[in-house]
This record gives structure tokens, sequence and C-alpha cells, in this order.
């Protein structure tokens, strides 16, 4: 009943790094390394993320994470465990995450749901703290569809929107909500298209990095995916403004802005100064 068949891990960069080279000498292949955690698989199932930021918080907030972290209690010379109540809280500012970036399936809501009526906490607690990072209004609304889905009870009209947002974001969001959200950041069509295209076919070597883990591990390889990027464009154009086509409509949709800043809104998620 996890929320995927991935394995997550919060830990210091330095140390993710060091595993993560170990792990890719057993066969693992990195597919994301970024500014905030590096991802591997190794087919056919096996899939681990080491996640060392969170880029969806504030500062206030990934200083409470870190703490967090930091004051575990040592279970033996190399782990550290959480408290129910700690694992409460990483796992809603998870949820938080992917929610507030591209959507978030009920799977992670499920997570929410169990951990709260079976883990051994302090619910007084527990709210204090989720008070602290800012997330109440979050986790009372993430907590009222979780019951609504898995115990009947009743849910709030103004949800509904959410609840929908849930249902249709697969297990970790979908691409149109990504870029919805992406864009509610930012006024004017004109704006909203350059910032598409800027973090989609930008061309420079931040963003090269971004999307091609080699690269980012071996910078030399850089003007190699520079010139990869170029040739597999043009061999592909078709698809490629096929793509930028449909994504523009999403961008775009002043409709879809509008009810994506609805949802965060009930959500107490903030998208739109």
């Amino acid at each position: 009943m996890r929320t995927s068949s991935d394995i997550d891990v919060y830990m210091a960069k330095n140390n993710a790094e060091k595993i993560a080279r170990s792990l890719e000498a057993q066969g693992f292949e990195q597919i994301e390394n970024d500014e905030n955690g590096i991802s591997l698989i190794k087919k056919p199932y096996a899939h681990i993320e080491f996640h060392f930021s969170f880029s969806a918080l504030t500062k206030q907030q990934t200083k409470f994470m870190e703490n967090m972290v930091e004051n575990a209690p040592h279970k033996s010379r190399f782990r550290k465990s959480f408290t129910d109540e700690e694992n409460i809280i990483y796992a809603l500012v998870h949820l938080y995450k992917h929610f507030s970036h591209n959507g978030a399936g009920v799977r992670m809501l499920l997570d929410i749901n169990i951990m709260m009526k079976y883990g051994n906490y302090d619910r007084t607690a527990l709210v204090n703290n989720i008070k602290l990072i800012g997330m109440e209004r979050f986790f009372n609304s993430v907590c009222e569809i979780s019951e609504y889905l898995f115990d009947g009870k009743e849910l709030d009209e103004r949800l509904v929107p959410a609840l929908e947002f849930f249902l249709n974001s697969g297990s970790f969001g979908t691409n149109e909500a990504y870029l919805t959200v992406n864009a509610a950041k930012h006024s004017g069509k004109a704006s909203k298209m350059k910032n598409y295209l800027k973090n989609e076919i930008g061309f420079s070597n931040e963003n090269i990095k971004n999307k091609y883990p080699l690269a980012k591990k071996h910078p030399i390889l850089v003007p190699y995916f520079h010139m990869h990027r170029v040739v597999s464009g043009l061999i592909h154009i078709k698809d490629v403004l096929s793509r930028v086509k449909s994504d523009s409509k999403v961008v775009t949709s002043s409709d879809g802005e509008e009810q994506m800043v609805k949802i965060m809104e009930v959500m107490g998620i903030k998208i739109k100064d």
C-alpha cells in the first residue's frame, strides 16, 4: 500500500552522491540529478530516490525539515528513525511538493489516512508543528478529502474541485497540471510562452544538465548533449512541433489557469501573487 514502488530516502547531498555512485556500479542508472535529489532505476522494478531538498518549500519550512532530520534519534550507527508524528509530517510535505507542482494521486492520500488512523502520536503536538510550517490548511484539506474517499465521511463542497484534481492526477501528477501551475506564476500569454520555451526547449548548460543526468555527472559531455538535442529535434521535428503546439494551448489557457489557482488556494497554496 505504499505510494509507489519507489524507495524515498531523505539524506545529505554528499552522502546521496556517494551512494548513487555505488548503486551505479551495481547496475543502476541515474534518470534525474538536480538541486532537489537523485533518482535511479534498475530494470525491471527497482526505483530509488534520494531527496536532499524540497523545491516547493519556503526557507522556514526547509529549515524545519532539516532540523527534524538532524534531531531524529539514531537507531544504529548509520541510521536515524522518525517518530510516527514526524513520518506524518514528512509524508505531508512530500504530498505538498507533488501537489503544488503537478498534482498527486490518491495513493499519497491513502498514506496520510493510514498514518493518521494507526500511528502512535500526539495530535495536538502534530497540529502545532504543522502550524509552524504553515501547512495547517493543506493538512486539514488533505485529511477531509482522504476521510471522504476512504472512510465515507462528508466533504465540503468547496473541496470538490481539489478532489477531482487528485482523481485525475495519476500517481504523481500530470504534465498538463505541471504546465498550468508554472504558467499561472506568470502574467500575459507572451510571458507564459517565454517561460515554457525556456524550461522545455532552452539550450542553457543548466537546462542540458537537468535533462541529461550523465551531462551533470560529466560536464565535459555538455557540448555533446547540446548537439544530440539539436540533431534529435531535427529528426523528430514533427513530433516536437506537435508537442509544443499541444502544450502551448495548455500554457496559454486562461480557463485552466483560473481553475488551477482556485484549487491551489482552497488547499492553502499560493501560486500567483
